[in-house]
């Protein structure tokens, strides 16, 4: 079901009421069946009316969005409680649009992850630091916007 299902929104309530942030796999997926592939649910705008609807709730849009990596951005950068994973696709792959935006504007809304075992930590982290990204947006890409989101004590 697509982020947007009503099934989904007494989940969205009870994570409210206990002020947990929850992940959404967005993207295309890749998941087969022994039959065929599965349907791809997980368009980033879908996070939109969930957003609106529960503007407390603190929403991941995991896996970069990916094919669909602008429109995750433009997602996030509408709302102030939807985040973007950075799990599942090398960032050697990642769209120029989002380096830029974990680079620039959006630095405050990207959360580092591998998807592991898929991608392992070391070669993540060699991938992301040809990046070169600016030191102040790699530390909170890296770290600080997870502390924040998920209020762990550094």
């Amino acid at each position: 079901m697509a982020p947007d299902h009503a099934r989904y929104y007494p989940f969205y309530a009870k994570c409210v009421e206990l002020d947990v942030p929850i992940q959404m796999q967005v993207g295309q997926s890749m998941v087969y069946t022994e039959e065929r592939p599965l349907r791809s649910v997980g368009r980033p705008i879908t996070l939109d009316p969930v957003a609106c609807d529960f503007p407390e709730l603190k929403l991941v849009g995991i896996h970069v969005g990916i094919p669909w990596a602008d429109e995750m951005i433009m997602t996030a950068y509408k709302h102030k409680n939807v985040f973007i994973g950075s799990d599942a696709h090398g960032p050697k792959y990642w769209p120029k649009s989002f380096v830029r935006y974990i680079n620039t504007y959006g630095q405050d809304k990207v959360l580092f992850g591998t998807d592991y075992p898929a991608l392992g930590f070391q070669r993540t982290r060699r991938e992301i630091e040809a990046l070169a990204l600016r030191p102040e947006p790699t530390r909170k890409f890296m770290r600080d916007n997870a502390l924040k989101l998920y209020r762990i004590d550094a």
